[in-house]
């Protein structure tokens, strides 16, 4: 009986459809309700989740782009349509007990489909695991002690950056080969070299961007492609405002201005798309996805342009750490060291800071 409710439940349509019908994120600073349209970079990833024969994806996004979002979709999807035990690991057990209790469970239990799934004996659902009739799904932080244990079908990995040399490795380890394995590993960018810019490397990498209003050509979002005008205060400053208000971007094609307003960010992210990136040796059935905070249009560039003033300051005062911040969370660009650093040029007016 349990097979065949499992047949009968089964959504065959668009992932995102299903989502936008079922799935409701109540700690959302934009909308409660699942759509396509508010953080289109989400669906191919979500679709890419639902695949079987991607065995590996890889994100590597900037803060406040959608990276718990992404999870929050990915985990009603897998319990009411393609079950199997999952671990979700985060960088600590306190942490992934944190999240669970305030954001996963409401969304669970909001989620008709996976509600009426959910285990009628208490100790069956608790802050680090709930056992569901089909599936079993458990919380821990990246640690040894919680990686050497359950075989899993899914593994997924939150902020990975932060985790310990060998803890990537250990979470694969929990598929035991498993042929519908599926690791999701999902980050800001840490440092080039290490375990989760390697896994990042290993896939075939699709990178965000949009098409130009005006041209039509579909170009990376660039940082040399937000410009400002020289906006200093009498005392030598800056005038922070002006500045702001002169922010904008220019399509590296035609040079067409969109400005920094909510409608033209928008329209950007509207028409904005993944396209193939070059330059690796992608591992089969390994693909990794990747954004800035350009591309996510409830993240003012003017907002980017400030950061990026201060984070210059600082370094010509000998701090490097808001520079490498602003690589890693903003850009969701690997930190090399500074002799290696890719040179980010922001045009003010006709000079170059």
């Amino acid at each position: 009986m349990l097979f065949r409710s499992g047949i009968t439940r089964f959504f065959r349509g668009d992932p995102l459809n299903w989502l936008a019908e079922n799935v409701r994120l109540p700690h959302s600073a934009r909308s409660t309700t699942f759509s396509p349209k508010n953080a289109p970079w989400l669906n191919d990833i979500i679709r890419a989740v639902t695949d079987d024969r991607i065995k590996q994806i890889v994100v590597r996004a900037p803060t406040g782009g959608g990276k718990t979002t992404l999870l929050e979709l990915v985990v009603p999807w897998i319990i009411a349509q393609q079950p199997g035990p999952m671990l979700i690991v985060g960088q600590t057990d306190e942490t992934s007990k944190e999240w669970a209790e305030s954001r996963l469970i409401p969304i669970l239990e909001s989620c008709k489909p996976v509600a009426k799934l959910f285990p009628t004996d208490r100790h069956q659902k608790r802050k680090t695991s709930i056992l569901f009739p089909h599936m079993a799904m458990f919380l821990a932080g990246a640690n040894l002690s919680s990686l050497q244990e359950k075989s899993m079908r899914y593994c997924y990995g939150d902020e990975c950056w932060r985790w310990e040399p060998g803890m990537i490795g250990e979470l694969k380890k929990r598929h035991h080969d498993r042929w519908n394995r599926k690791t999701i590993l999902c980050s800001q960018a840490g440092n080039a070299g290490e375990d989760f810019d390697l896994e990042f490397s290993a896939g075939t990498i699709y990178e965000w961007g949009a098409e130009c209003e005006s041209c039509g050509q579909w170009h990376k979002m660039l940082w040399s492609s937000i410009r400002y005008d020289e906006a200093k205060a009498a005392d030598g400053g800056w005038d922070w405002q002006r500045l702001a208000n002169s922010v904008r971007h220019h399509c590296p094609h035609c040079d067409h201005v969109t400005l920094d307003t909510a409608q033209g960010r928008r329209g950007l992210s509207s028409r904005g798309s993944y396209q193939v990136q070059d330059g690796n040796q992608p591992i089969s059935g390994n693909v990794s996805f990747t954004w800035s905070a350009l591309g996510v249009w409830w993240i003012q560039w003017a907002d980017l342009v400030i950061e990026w003033i201060k984070a210059q300051e600082s370094k010509r005062a000998g701090m490097i750490d808001p520079l490498r911040q602003f690589f890693q969370k903003r850009m969701a660009q690997s930190w090399r060291a500074e002799n290696e650093t890719p040179e980010m040029n922001l045009t003010a007016g006709d000079y170059y800071l």
